[in-house]
């Protein structure tokens, strides 16, 4: 576009540092025009490749893969016995291990990286160099299925608990935040202050676009509608992520924030899935880096078939989803499978007397790779106390607690009551849903209807 000389700047470094992103994005763009018959092949093409390397370079998959038909005897696919392989779940993925790894991973640039905090049990996992310039080609792509360029101003407004505990994102961040025009605010503490400030900023940097958790905009806009705050500039789009977007929080906050609202799925274990277009008809699929299934009780099932560092196969991710109906997928001209809906676990924000709202998901990283924290739960039962559930791996580290205590009373106020609890189980609500922090305060379960102040 006429004036914005980052984006020839952005790909050209791409290019001299040796990353796939520009070709992986040209390339998805040309996907883009296939016909849905032409990227079913495409898709298998990529799964028998997949299956084959691990066959040959992962422990587990060389016996498992040959044991349920997948392999054949003289060492082709058998993509009609794809369904016997054995589901991959979180708890085999931490028992099988190094198991789970190609024994070239190295040399594959592999790095480790650990699952989201809505889960409440994360679980480290190798993705590597091919993975993640797939991963930000799709970023790039379903940015611009919106209508936002590489290099046109971007607000972020995404956790960060580092800015929190340490006051900085790192120098790292910041170099790459003013390369790729983009502010970043934090999501994991908003005072009044600090939302009145956003919207501020917003309106001077003028933003074509905003990356968003869903339950932060969401506050936001309630808090721009308490305090009659209009945005005279409002950004072209809006991407939520990390949450279910209703109906009803999408309308709300195109309402207040005079934008459009496009929901987007994906997960720290195997990257970006699917995102909406303009029609806001459905989320298309990327069948280039991810088989999707979904099971007669709608869970969804992942292969990941650009991480060869270590496959995921047939992955429990823990959400639900249906796929659309392709007669209303029609309306577009894009031919990739569309899921109409994703549901997942919920993640709810804490709110402080002084209306500082705190997201989840704060509370998930403080429990972090805790060896003795099986499974926990984080409910604010007042507005200064929060209750801890803990399910016990072993015996409880009395340092590693008065850190965490310490750190959620950095959000939650220095004389707040912090109580821990050892539990034997915690079951999900009753709705079903494994909420993994929870405000008695300022929700019912599951609700996201808009609240007026009063």
């Amino acid at each position: 576009m006429v004036g914005n000389w980052r984006r020839p700047l952005i790909f050209g470094l791409l290019a001299v540092t040796g990353s796939h992103i520009p070709w992986n994005l040209r390339k998805i763009w040309q996907y883009h025009h296939y016909s849905a018959d032409t990227l079913k092949e495409l898709q298998e093409q990529k799964l028998q490749q997949l299956l084959l390397h691990a066959s040959k370079k992962v422990p587990y998959y060389h016996a498992e893969l040959r044991r349920c038909g997948v392999i054949k005897k003289n060492g082709t696919v058998d993509l009609a016995a794809f369904k016997k392989v054995p589901i991959m779940t979180k708890e085999k993925l931490r028992s099988l291990g190094e198991n789970l790894h190609a024994i070239d991973h190295k040399s594959r640039g592999s790095f480790e990286n650990t699952s989201g905090g809505s889960t409440g049990e994360p679980v480290v996992f190798l993705q590597d160099s091919r993975y993640k310039d797939w991963n930000i080609a799709n970023k790039l792509y379903y940015a611009g299925l919106v209508g936002k360029q590489v290099g046109q101003r971007e607000v972020k407004l995404w956790g960060s608990e580092r800015d929190i505990l340490q006051g900085s994102i790192g120098l790292k961040e910041q170099l790459m935040n003013f390369l790729y025009n983009r502010r970043l605010l934090n999501a994991f503490l908003m005072t009044e202050d600090d939302m009145r400030a956003y919207v501020a900023e917003i309106d001077t940097f003028r933003p074509q676009h905003i990356w968003v958790y869903v339950d932060s905009i969401y506050q936001l806009a309630r808090f721009m509608e308490a305090n009659s705050l209009v945005l005279e500039h409002p950004p072209a789009s809006v991407i939520t992520t990390a949450g279910v977007l209703t109906e009803e929080v999408r309308t709300y906050v195109e309402s207040v924030l005079n934008t459009k609202v496009y929901n987007q799925y994906g997960s720290r274990e195997v990257g970006d899935m699917a995102a909406e277009d303009k029609t806001q008809n459905g989320l298309n699929t990327f069948p280039w880096t991810h088989f999707l299934e979904i099971t007669e009780s709608g869970e969804i099932l992942v292969t990941t078939l650009e991480n060869y560092s270590m496959p995921l196969i047939r992955y429990h991710i823990g959400d639900t989803a249906e796929w659309l109906a392709e007669n209303k997928y029609k309306v577009t001209q894009n031919t990739t499978p569309k899921l109409s809906q994703v549901t997942g676990r919920i993640t709810n924000h804490f709110v402080r007397a002084d209306g500082t709202v705190v997201h989840g998901e704060y509370f998930t990283h403080v429990f972090y790779f805790k060896s003795w924290v099986k499974r926990f739960k984080v409910i604010q039962e007042e507005l200064d106390l929060v209750r801890c559930l803990v399910v016990l791996n072993g015996k409880p580290n009395p340092e590693e607690q008065a850190q965490m205590t310490a750190d959620i009373r950095t959000v939650m106020g220095s004389d707040s009551r912090v109580v821990f609890e050892f539990v034997d189980e915690i079951a999900p609500s009753a709705s079903g849903k494994y909420l993994y922090t929870e405000s008695l305060v300022t929700k019912e379960e599951g609700s996201y209807e808009p609240q007026k102040n009063t």
